[in-house]
């Protein structure tokens, strides 16, 4: 069982695994701990991670990046439209639901893809990668999620999850994850006081701030703000639409009109952002941009700040809002830890410390810290680890309201504010006679996307009957703000009061104490000394039937009972009547329709390395026949081989250029049944001298044993010694027997003697000579004590030491010696067996 954090960015996705050493970020096929967020759809299968990568300049269309922007949100979104403008992959409204499908050429025909699915395909693809590191694909895992999600965007990644075969056993906020991955390993927090740090995210796509109260056993999330359009890719995108215009201005161009210009200019300025943040200027060249016309542009750091102003004026208001949400002020904040892909712009390290007042810091991995939260979350939720005890308590970004009507008339309650520290459960009573319906919809909030649903989920409750001789039933609602940050009506509870009777146990009344009765022996001297007679046998019976004849009719009294309340809590079924997410129908074919393209995907993958197997062997055999194999083959066979070889890359380029891989499996072996027999000759060629080498000295070295005069084998007998001789004598002569035909041979001739024979001759020669080589000597014979006097203490003290060591052949013959000794150890212990006769 892997326990995995998944850290899925915008633009690139990094994996965390949980070991008993710590926590591990992986890396992937190119050996890189960051896989791109990508999935390319094409005429056979798809490409996820660093292989769509490697697609995206020539497939810009059926390549499809930033996913995390659509998730869960409407077409009609201004956000999303505003982004459509910079994607190159066509996105259409989803009829149905008013969401986002993405339109892609897949397998020879257009195909419209959910979000949900293609976030799905990036998990599976980083499944891919757990799976190649621990041999099993994962099952329970911790993702992470910007902390801006709201409920769509939430259930949206758990519908992901499911598409994609995992278990999230929580969605985990990005700031969250970091401030638990900081917080966990800080040995100097503090024990009761909390101590405030403020965790910046410069993501790829969004800006995000929390301020979290940490001591060594609790973090507590107190407060988080945002930007949702300012990140890594808007400052790419500041950059592309000035050189755009420059380019425009110049050649008479619109790069926007060309996906694949458009794509290389951004790839440009993505790469220039990155050296302005450490150097004063850049230089953007991008050749044969379109149309064989190349561009090169010079810009300036200071350029590039005037140009991004509108975009570094926003990160102010998230770090104030962070600071008036915790009530705190700049000097209460102890340290202001800055992680993310795009942290390092300078500009954007100045405006958040003139705003914090002191210097940021950079404790944790910019781009691995969230994985490593989530795994170490995942690692506190799983069974298989024991992890310190550390509380993780989020805080909800959004007011949720419960509203149901109550005697004709709207009732709204304020279920989970805005702070409220999750996961949490709220339980509800109602007092109804008939079905009724709750609603679970947001309270109006600035933040919240123009677009997003307000309404989360609509729960009618029928089913339930009203008890004998009351109005209404009595119903109690239980309400959950998830581990997710998705609110659910977990269950819904009839409680119903009926009054039963109960026997109630009498108290026992307190016994009279008797008199004591004097001892036996005092009764005894007293009524001999007195002269009496005892009673006869009938008086002591009457008087032990006395008792029973005393008892009185009274205290037979008959079992009381008592009318108690007893409560009986029935389950009431609930009916979501409307709620976010996908319907189990939808997710069922999703899941069913990822299995298929997952089964295609390894098809065809497996189909191209059996191609890929063959084309090697022809360029290789070829190659080897003009050079190490010449020798080892005619010349006219040779030829013929080549003919073929040439034959079979002509076939490759052409009628082979799409086969399946059954097809590319049986020219193989068409091949080998040629190629194998030279490549035989030349490999035993190489390996016989060492393997008769080998054989040569096995003999010899048994040879030596056995014809040894030395006290070692003194003690084999000759008999064995003579079979040791002739099993080595043989090995030899069957070895200057193969070796006679072999010499006689030509190089191309099939070999007379091969090595794997020679080396089993040797081992069936160990396994005979080295048992009887290997047989150690007798044990030399145990010498005889004489016998000692009867008298002497010293003998005795040695026959009984004997005895316990030998049993009872030492003990018969010293038994003369022992007879007549009062008070000896063996006496003492005989004597404990014998039967008492007293």
């Amino acid at each position: 069982m892997s326990v995995v954090g998944f850290d899925v960015g915008n633009g690139a996705a990094c994996v965390a695994l949980a070991r008993k050493g710590g926590i591990d970020v992986l890396m992937n096929k190119e050996s890189s701990r960051e896989t791109p967020s990508l999935v390319s759809f094409g005429d056979k299968m798809r490409s996820m991670g660093t292989e769509a990568a490697a697609k995206l300049t020539m497939r810009p269309k059926a390549t499809v990046a930033h996913i995390k922007r659509l998730l869960g949100r409407k077409y009609a979104d201004p956000e999303v439209q505003a982004d459509l403008s910079r994607l190159a992959y066509p996105v259409r409204e989803d009829p149905a639901t008013g969401g986002c499908l993405v339109e892609v050429e897949h397998c020879g025909e257009r195909r419209a893809f959910a979000p949900e699915q293609i976030m799905a395909m990036v998990l599976v693809d980083l499944k891919g990668i757990v799976a190649a590191e621990q041999g099993v694909a994962p099952t329970d895992c911790v993702v992470s999620v910007p902390a801006y999600y709201c409920e769509a965007e939430r259930r949206a990644m758990l519908d992901a999850c499911r598409i994609a075969g995992l278990k999230a056993l929580r969605l985990m906020n990005e700031t969250t994850a970091t401030a638990l991955a900081y917080g966990i390993f800080k040995t100097d927090l503090p024990d009761e006081e909390p101590t405030h740090v403020a965790f910046v995210d410069v993501g790829h796509s969004s800006f995000q701030v929390c301020v979290a109260a940490l001591t060594k056993k609790k973090l507590k999330i107190l407060s988080t703000a945002w930007s949702r359009s300012t990140g890594g890719w808007d400052f790419d995108n500041v950059l592309f639409e000035h050189c755009a215009k420059e380019f425009l201005e110049k050649s008479k161009l619109d790069v926007k009109t060309n996906p694949k210009s458009a794509f290389r200019l951004r790839v440009a300025c993505e790469k220039a952002k990155k050296i302005l943040s450490a150097n004063n200027e850049a230089v953007l060249s991008v050749e044969c941009l379109m149309e064989d016309t190349d561009f090169r542009c010079h810009i300036t750091r200071e350029q590039f700040e005037k140009l991004a102003e509108p975009l570094f004026q926003r990160l102010a208001a998230p770090l104030q809002q962070a600071l008036d949400d915790a009530k705190l002020k700049p000097e209460q904040i102890a340290s202001v830890e800055v992680v993310g892909n795009s942290s390092r712009v300078p500009a954007v390290i100045s405006v958040i410390e003139s705003h914090f007042k002191k210097p940021a810091s950079r404790t944790l991995h910019a781009k691995e810290c969230v994985s490593r939260g989530c795994a170490l979350q995942c690692a506190m939720l799983s069974p298989i680890f024991r992890v310190r005890s550390f509380e993780v308590v989020d805080s909800q970004q959004f007011s949720i309201v419960f509203k149901w009507d109550k005697e004709g008339q709207s009732t709204t309650n304020m279920m989970f504010e805005k702070g409220t520290g999750y996961p949490c459960t709220k339980l509800l009573t109602f007092i109804r006679s008939e079905p009724f319906t709750i609603t679970a919809e947001y309270e109006e909030d600035p933040r919240l996307p123009v677009s997003v649903e307000r309404v989360l989920g609509l729960y009618q409750i029928a089913g339930f009957t009203v008890p004998k001789g009351a109005e209404k039933a009595k119903l109690k609602v239980k309400v959950r703000l998830s581990m997710h940050g998705v609110v659910d009506v977990e269950s819904v509870q009839a409680i119903e009061e009926e009054e039963v009777e109960v026997p109630v146990t009498p108290k026992a009344k307190p016994k009279e104490a008797a008199p004591t009765p004097p001892p036996a022996e005092a009764q005894e001297n007293q009524s001999a000394s007195n002269g009496q007679e005892e009673a006869p046998p009938a008086d002591v019976g009457a008087k032990d039937k006395a008792p029973e004849e005393e008892k009185c009719p009274e205290e037979e009294e008959k079992p009381k009972t008592e009318k108690k309340k007893r409560t009986k809590k029935i389950e009431v079924p609930i009916s979501t009547v409307k709620a976010t997410g996908l319907p189990q129908k939808v997710l069922e074919d999703y899941f069913e329709l990822e299995g298929k393209m997952a089964a295609t995907d390894k098809l065809q993958e497996e189909t191209n390395d059996r191609k890929n197997e063959l084309e090697a062997y022809v360029y290789s055999l070829r190659n080897k026949l003009c050079d190490a194999l010449a020798p080892y083959i005619q010349e006219g066979p040779c030829d013929d081989l080549r003919a073929r070889l040439d034959a079979m890359e002509d076939w490759l380029y052409d009628e082979g250029e799409d086969q399946t891989k059954s097809v590319y499996v049986a020219k193989l072996q068409e091949l080998r049944k040629l190629g194998d027999p030279v490549e035989l000759r030349h490999s035993e060629e190489q390996a016989r001298g060492p393997a008769l080498q080998c054989l040569t000295d096995t003999c010899n070295v048994y040879l030596a044993m056995a014809r040894s005069d030395a006290k070692e084998y003194a003690h084999i007998e000759p008999a064995k010694r003579e079979q040791v001789v002739k099993e080595c004598e043989a090995a030899l002569g069957w070895m200057q027997e193969k070796m006679a035909i072999q010499q006689g041979l030509e190089k191309h001739d099939d070999p007379a003697i091969m090595s794997a024979d020679v080396y089993r001759k040797r081992d069936v020669l160990e396994r005979v000579c080295k048992p009887i080589m290997s047989e150690p000597p007798p044990p030399p014979p145990k010498k005889k004590d004489a016998a000692k006097p009867a008298g002497d203490k010293e003998g005795e003290k040695e026959g009984e030491e004997a005895m316990d060591v030998d049993g009872g052949a030492k003990g018969e013959g010293n038994g003369a010696e022992g007879e007549g000794q009062p008070g000896g150890d063996e006496m003492e212990v005989d004597s404990k067996h014998q039967p008492c006769d007293a």
